[in-house]
């Protein structure tokens, strides 16, 4: 199905979005720097680019705000390097204002704290911060804002994708509500469905799978009498600049799943394909970083990089379905059945060029070329051989025998089979110096399965996991 085609326009909240931080963006008159919270560098530019032209001659500089960014800047104002290369330093020339685009995390405030002060030493002392999704409570300590009449924010809590939406508000909830018995999740969900409601009408249709997931549906049904009748995002009758009424309740059910209701699924080795791709790459905010080596199929360009003493060039693949034009027939397939996807898809690829001498007339030309347009060979051919690749390297992970022996072992432990040969699988595993994150994932959901291990068994495991 189309994009738009789909019943639901997501795309409507993404505009919104976009309106917002443009609007934003407008009060400053003169040249910022955007320093920008690595958790959402990809979402700010799902959301915000492709930018238009006036507010990309304001946009001076844009850095990722990680760990080592007082060493980056550091080394960008570093008087020795600027005299070298006189463009790393004349850039902050024509910086009068910092933008920090943040999650509300202490910890990525104090990083942007050390990132000014850094910038203070040349002069750049207006600072602003955008928060998404929503405020925080600790603003008031003077150390972390001094000025926070400065501090802004943006509820962009859920973020459209293709025929789906990702939540902003929760990130660690399932271990913040089993290790930190924090439960401000169950709120931050049912205000994240009502908010979704408010867009889109009353959800009709509402079902709930485990504890925590009844307490969501509870609380959604406590407010639901404020729901009977659709709100706009812009809260009001139709949203300006589109010119499209909303209509009420146009998301049919939802089904809100607690995990607690299936606490194995996670530890087990995943088998679609996109699972494979978020295992060995990690997928981002649906993009992949990965080696260029891989998406080529040589390591010519690897090579040159090691020789000169520098980190191996990586390319950001996308794989939407409005980036990607194979992705959605691969991404559920089993592993093992992508072998046959790329051969069926290459030789209707090669069927369709050998048809090029056929047509007789020119309208038989014409529907030929037509039905090449439709069929948009040459970007559907280069994302197979770029998903070859990718397959290619991850089979070559996965065809040993220390992968097959963890496969073999979690299936033991899902099917509950003899303690004492896991228990030795284990120990076998570890005397081999298998990977430890795979080691302990299975421990993990031997724990699970088994209600726990025994003291002495766990002592004993301990000592061989960390020694």
């Amino acid at each position: 199905m189309d994009e738009s085609e789909f019943p639901i326009n997501f795309k409507l909240i993404k505009d919104y979005y976009r309106e917002q931080f443009l609007k934003y963006f407008s009060k400053f008159d003169n040249g910022f720097m955007l320093l920008i919270d690595s958790e959402i560098y990809k979402l700010f530019s799902y959301i915000l680019f492709p930018i238009d032209s006036d507010l990309k001659t304001k946009i001076k500089k844009h850095i990722v705000l990680d760990d080592n960014i007082t060493d980056i800047l550091t080394d960008m104002l570093d008087p020795e390097q600027s005299r070298a290369d006189p463009s790393r330093r004349s850039i902050f020339d024509s910086i009068e204002t910092v933008i920090y685009i943040l999650k509300p995390r202490k910890a990525i405030v104090q990083k942007a704290y050390m990132a000014s002060k850094v910038l203070e030493s040349i002069g750049i002392i207006d600072y602003n911060y955008m928060f998404i999704p929503r405020g925080m409570t600790y603003l008031s300590e003077p150390y972390l804002i001094n000025n926070p009449e400065k501090v802004e924010f943006i509820n962009m809590n859920i973020i459209p994708f293709e025929k789906d939406v990702l939540s902003l508000e929760i990130t660690d909830s399932f271990f913040n509500c089993i290790q930190q018995e924090d439960l401000e999740y169950l709120s931050q969900s049912s205000e994240a469905i009502s908010r979704l409601e408010k867009v889109y009408g009353t959800i009709k249709y509402k079902f709930a799978v485990g504890p925590n997931a009844v307490d969501i549906l509870n609380r959604l049904l406590s407010v639901s009498t404020e729901l009977d009748a659709p709100f706009q995002i812009s809260d009001t009758a139709e949203y300006q600049g589109y010119g499209s009424t909303v209509k009420s309740g146009e998301i049919d059910a939802i089904f809100i799943i607690d995990r607690k209701a299936d606490l194995v699924t996670p530890f087990c080795i995943q088998q679609t394909y996109e699972g494979m791709l978020d295992e060995h790459y990690g997928i981002n905010a649906t993009s992949l970083d990965v080696s260029t080596s891989i998406v080529k199929g040589n390591n010519e360009e690897e090579k040159k990089a090691i020789a000169a003493g520098k980190p191996p060039p990586k390319e950001s693949m996308g794989i939407r379905t409005d980036q990607d034009l194979i992705i959605e027939e691969l991404r559920d397939l089993h592993f093992v059945a992508l072998e046959s996807k790329f051969s069926q898809r290459v030789n209707d690829i090669d069927s369709i060029i050998k048809q090029k001498d056929n047509p007789k007339n020119v309208d038989d030309l014409q529907k030929y070329i037509e039905k090449l347009k439709n069929m948009k060979i040459t970007q559907v051919k280069d994302k197979i051989t770029y998903h070859i690749n990718l397959a290619h390297f991850i089979n070559s992970k996965i065809t040993n025998f220390d992968y097959n022996d963890c496969l073999s072992l979690e299936q033991s432990i899902i099917y509950g089979e003899n303690s004492k040969e896991m228990i030795e699988s284990f120990q076998l595993l570890m005397a081999k110096g298998v990977d430890k994150d795979s080691v302990l994932r299975l421990l993990a959901l031997t724990s699970i399965t088994q209600s726990g291990l025994k003291e002495k068994v766990y002592q004993d495991l301990l000592k061989e996991y960390t020694d």
